[in-house]
């Protein structure tokens, strides 16, 4: 449960590790700290009964708790690693160039 929404949550059995779904967008998580709730079957169905009869959901205690950060949406960089990798490289190859044609110069 991840605030007052019911997430869907699988378990590994052979190493005991949980994975969250987040069913929303992830631009309509803000940045900053949740507290994800984990809740075994019966605290499932307690739950969707609470739920279903407009009552309060915080009474009922989950198996255990995870806290996370979220650092808010990342955007991609203005200029891309490969457009700087190739202006990089034309630009050493202009200076390879000058150089070679003011060695080859100067030795004649």
């Amino acid at each position: 449960m991840l605030g007052s929404e019911l997430q869907p949550a699988a378990r590994d059995l052979e190493s005991d590790d949980f994975q969250v779904t987040f069913l929303a967008d992830h631009n309509t998580y803000p940045a900053g700290y949740y507290v994800i709730k984990f809740f075994n079957e019966d605290g499932y169905l307690k739950i969707k009964k609470a739920i279903s009869e407009s009552q309060d959901v915080s009474s009922i205690s989950p198996v255990f708790t995870e806290y996370i950060q979220h650092n808010g949406i990342w955007y991609a960089p203005k200029v891309h690693t490969e457009t700087f990798a190739i202006i990089i490289s034309v630009f050493i190859g202009i200076w390879a160039i000058i150089t070679k044609n003011k060695l080859v110069s100067s030795t004649k």
